[in-house]
């Protein structure tokens, strides 16, 4: 996510109440588990590389999408903000993922006090690199579509929201989002964005300093009553490390009715 905009620096991310009544606690949630893993291309970052996954059951249905990063790859990483697109194995599409794009925001984003560390973006897009690269300012309707909501209902009419982003569209927050609260750091956050009436991408984002206190936690996220076309959401998102390899992963998926 780049560039939450003013809205944010001056108002507390607001959390969906369709889809979290709460802040989030880190829990484990019972899901089904993963038989085999298929891996897309290795991509080099820092000194190591990040690997987009997709996790299926015994029966070959995916049941989790998600991206490894090496344990080398956060160090020696570029001192500006770089992003490389992760390709999902063609299983994922049966959820209805496309790729993962991977941004490095080593000065961290707006709003300053809140996003402005160095950090992690993993972005999971429904939509491909080209559609995606098409959201840009130079589109008459560019403000228009970011204002649409996704006809999924998410999030409900009124709700504030932050500006949009090019290449990416409108971020909404959705589980242990408030980090600008007093007193509470950021250190992981899930996003989602939308664009043009869709729900485009779910984000979880994490600054490197978390993910160097190797962590191992679930973060439940509550499913919309719908979906506008294929679409598995989600029980949780977990961040893990383990074997030398630290895991950003969406857990637990299901489609949802369309």
């Amino acid at each position: 996510m780049h560039h939450f905009g003013k809205v944010l620096a001056a108002t507390a991310f607001t959390l969906l109440p369709a889809l979290h009544a709460g802040p989030a606690r880190a829990q484990p949630v019972a899901s089904a588990q993963a038989a085999r893993t298929v891996e897309g291309a290795r991509l080099p970052l820092g000194r190591g590389t990040a690997t987009a996954w997709v996790g299926l059951d015994a029966r070959g249905a995916p049941v989790a999408v998600g991206v490894d990063l090496t344990e080398a790859a956060l160090d020696d990483l570029p001192g500006h903000k770089t992003g490389i697109d992760l390709a999902l194995p063609p299983e994922a599409g049966q959820a209805g993922y496309d790729h993962v794009g991977l941004d490095w925001e080593a000065h961290g984003h707006a709003p300053a006090g809140v996003y402005d560390v160095p950090h992690f973006d993993v972005h999971f897009y429904r939509i491909g690199v080209a559609e995606r690269d098409r959201i840009v300012r130079e589109d008459p309707a560019f403000e228009a579509r970011l204002a649409r909501p996704p006809a999924e209902g998410i999030p409900p009419p009124g709700l504030r929201r932050g500006a949009g982003t090019p290449r990416m569209g409108q971020h909404w927050g959705i589980a242990d989002a408030v980090p600008d609260q007093p007193g509470r750091p950021f250190e992981k956050v899930m996003v989602i964005g939308s664009y043009d009436g869709r729900l485009i991408f779910l984000e979880p984002m994490m600054t490197r300093a978390f993910l160097l206190t190797r962590p191992d936690v679930t973060i439940p996220i509550r499913a919309p009553a719908r979906a506008e076309g294929r679409l598995w959401w989600p029980d949780a998102y977990r961040v893990s490390f383990r074997d030398g390899v630290y895991r950003i992963a969406l857990t637990g998926l299901r489609p949802l009715p369309g």
